[in-house]
């Protein structure tokens, strides 16, 4: 966490992980458009402006304001990879620096292994840093919960078994279960704090 004590203003920073495809832009998006504006600051990039080069540098990002806690003003910022971008350094030094990490999971069948397979490069990704899921705030949510094959949550909880996790169904892109996800991390990081 970084925090300013001039400026009493904490700041907690939060991964999105997941597969390709999963559901990490829509999350961010489907947020953005249900908080107040004053709760995100209106903060998202137009990454049709940006240059190629440009975009390999950037995340996608949006900082969500908390409220305040003993005086001081706190606040999630929440990242997660651009679509075009492959998986930089930048991007797994951000997740191994992070606070918290929301885990989003597609729900589908046909994507079981890989959600599986990106969970397990997580824990090596930690560990490689001494870190670990067990001891860190991480939030789970199985999203694309609408789609005919999604997978029933009792079987996506025992794969994915992140065991006292809290987990949501979420289909991002509808904005259903994403304030959920993020108020649940929310209170997690509050907690560690």
């Amino acid at each position: 966490m970084f925090y300013s004590p001039g400026k009493r203003l904490g700041i907690f920073r939060a991964a999105i992980w997941g597969i390709s495809k999963c559901g990490k832009t829509e999350t961010l998006k489907g947020l953005v458009s249900q908080l107040p504006p004053q709760i995100t600051r209106g903060n998202w990039l137009d990454y049709d402006v940006l240059s190629e080069r440009d975009k390999d540098l950037l995340l996608e990002y949006v900082p969500v304001r908390l409220g305040q806690v003993k005086g001081t003003d706190l606040m999630i910022e929440l990242f997660a990879p651009h679509p075009d971008q492959a998986v930089s350094k930048t991007w797994l030094q951000l997740v191994i620096d992070a606070d918290g990490i929301i885990i989003a999971v597609d729900s589908q069948t046909s994507r079981l292994s890989e959600n599986i397979y990106s969970l397990r490069s997580l824990k090596e990704l930690l560990a490689s840093a001494n870190k670990s899921l067990m001891r860190m705030p991480v939030v789970c949510q199985f999203n694309k919960k609408d789609l005919p094959d999604a997978l029933p949550f009792e079987v996506l909880e025992r794969a994915i078994d992140l065991r006292t996790a809290p987990v949501f169904e979420t289909v991002a892109s509808q904005k259903l279960g994403l304030i959920d996800v993020v108020q649940a991390l929310s209170k997690l990081l509050v907690r560690a704090l």
